[in-house]
């Protein structure tokens, strides 16, 4: 995924040639500014920006999020100068933990200008080590490449640590109808399964050596696909219950407030698919069910992997801050799991909690939003009702439950929404497939 510095004019991206002609759509570099220059002056400021900041940097600067846990300690490792490291206890507060290379490795050096500028990593644990993928490119174009590390231990006290450079595992080039970029590992019992991909023919599935971590073979199955100029990027593969589950990013990032990424998923049950989406639409026919869309001060949340805790699913992703003037962050959500199996991204979890210690009073007023849309005012009445009529509610383990009011007929009702923890809002997912996030209004 493409890392921006909102206040510089520097926007990695990758576009098949077809789609860079249609420049109006498109975030590009100044044309005053050679592309080997503008990737030069990230470089410098990256660089700059690791030597300068302090142990603690809140809030952080984080892109293309990946977050894996390691005895008591959460690492998440984004886009950036020698892919940058931080760690927590808490997935709150953090600190900085290094970068992974301190300097260009041999190979990308000579294939690629931008030497050590590294992104969209991933980190899994598989064979009895860690495997760190990630992507480097050229501007514009599919001539790109996935590369592979291994480290012991995440620990960089323990006396272990080392990242021990793999080189490429695959190779796109101009030539190809695919773009090797933003890879996503995930382990299916013994065997590990990348997911990379990104524009041209969309999301393809690789498998790999659960020994060494290198392509097994050279079967790519394709996933996900939508047709140009329509954006899908980012994929990364969970499990649930019965299926599987394939979350991808539509539309665009890197264009700060005006970011237009989202959260679409489809589900299979096989990891090679076909996905669907939850009206049986096909992923390589461009189908997708909403799990999260821009809203408030939240803009383009997108690239997105799924981790446990020990206790939870848990969806980490990159946002756009409209508050700080489109500064790119990291979000932690729980991932919720209603009956019908169709995943929701609950409420970011704070630095602080404070979840109630008695349950709060749910009448009252509440903004109520579809699909992430300008939300409007309800009001949920002491009788039951709400007013405008949206369905009669009441409260049951821990979500509002809003039903039918007679005589009224609604093939969106019922529905369960499940509150958060600190009883301000609520998420479900309508009949229809449409999102219903509902907030305490004033």
């Amino acid at each position: 995924m493409p890392f921006c510095f909102h206040h510089v004019t520097v926007c990695k991206r990758e576009y098949p040639t077809t789609l860079i002609a249609k420049a109006n759509r498109f975030v590009r570099p100044s044309p005053i500014i050679s592309r080997v220059n503008v990737f030069a002056a990230t470089a410098v400021l990256l660089s700059a920006l690791a030597a300068s900041c302090p142990a603690q940097l809140p809030p952080m600067r984080v892109h293309d999020p990946r977050i894996i846990k390691a005895g008591d300690w959460f690492y998440l490792f984004s886009t950036g100068v020698g892919i940058t490291v931080w760690r927590s206890h808490d997935l709150a507060t953090w600190e900085r933990d290094g970068v992974v290379f301190d300097q260009a490795l041999p190979w990308t050096a000579n294939d690629f200008p931008r030497g050590n500028y590294y992104w969209a990593p991933d980190i899994t644990y598989f064979g009895g080590k860690y495997h760190l993928y990630y992507a480097v490119s050229h501007f514009g174009i599919n001539d790109s490449a996935i590369g592979h590390a291994t480290n012991a231990t995440l620990d960089r006290s323990d006396n272990r640590f080392a990242w021990a450079d793999q080189g490429s595992i695959v190779r796109t080039r101009t030539t190809d109808d695919w773009n090797a970029i933003d890879p996503s590992v995930f382990v299916d019992g013994k065997t590990p399964w990348l997911v990379a991909g990104s524009f041209w023919s969309g999301i393809k599935l690789l498998r790999l050596d659960p020994r060494t971590g290198a392509l097994a073979d050279t079967q790519r199955i394709a996933l996900a696909r939508r047709h140009a100029p329509d954006a899908l990027e980012a994929g990364c593969i969970t499990h649930h219950g019965e299926f599987y589950y394939l979350l991808v990013s539509f539309d665009y990032c890197c264009r700060g407030v005006r970011s237009t990424y989202k959260l679409m998923v489809g589900r299979s049950r096989d990891i090679a698919g076909p996905y669907v989406d939850f009206d049986g639409r096909p992923m390589m026919e461009g189908g997708g069910t909403l799990v999260l869309a821009g809203y408030g001060h939240v803009r383009g949340p997108g690239h997105a992997g799924v981790f446990n805790d020990g206790q939870r699913d848990l969806l980490v992703h990159h946002f756009y801050d409209a508050d700080e003037d489109g500064r790119s962050k990291v979000q932690v959500r729980p991932l919720i799991w209603p009956a019908d199996g169709w995943p929701l991204a609950g409420e970011p979890l704070a630095a602080s909690p404070s979840a109630s210690t008695q349950p709060a009073r749910i009448a009252g007023h509440w903004m109520y939003s579809i699909d992430f849309t300008e939300p409007f005012a309800v009001e949920l009445l002491d009788d039951s009702s709400t007013k405008p009529d949206v369905g009669r509610w009441s409260v049951k383990d821990g979500a509002i439950i809003f039903a039918a009011s007679p005589p009224r007929r609604s093939t969106r009702l019922p529905l369960t929404c499940f509150l958060s923890a600190d009883q301000t809002c609520f998420i479900g997912r309508n009949s229809e497939g449409a999102i219903i996030r509902g907030v305490r209004g004033p």
